[in-house]
């Protein structure tokens, strides 16, 4: 009787673990938005261009367009062309 038992516990643990494992998988794969600060540093460490704005285009971001943020970005020495079509484009979500 107690090996059914433990059996029984057993299955549903495991029934438990197989339930729960794609909301921590999809939880760990979240990344944290690109910044401002991001961009800054791919530029310093030349990030090739065409990489940047790809990066852009396919993460999430949260990017400071203020007058302040925009001035972050040139004296970060980024590149008008790797944020200016972002934020002017179709694709204000980007840069705002």
């Amino acid at each position: 009787m107690s090996t059914l038992r433990v059996k029984r516990s057993l299955s549903i643990a495991i029934i438990g673990i197989l339930y729960l494992a794609p909301y921590h998988i999809s939880a760990q794969n979240k990344k944290p938005p690109l910044t401002n600060i991001d961009i800054i540093n791919m530029t310093k460490e030349r990030v090739d261009d065409t990489i940047i704005i790809r990066a852009i285009q396919t993460s999430e971001t949260n990017f400071d367009v203020t007058p302040n943020g925009l001035i972050q970005l040139k004296r970060g020495k980024v590149k008008k062309k790797n944020y200016r079509d972002n934020a002017a484009g179709g694709d204000q979500q980007r840069f705002g």
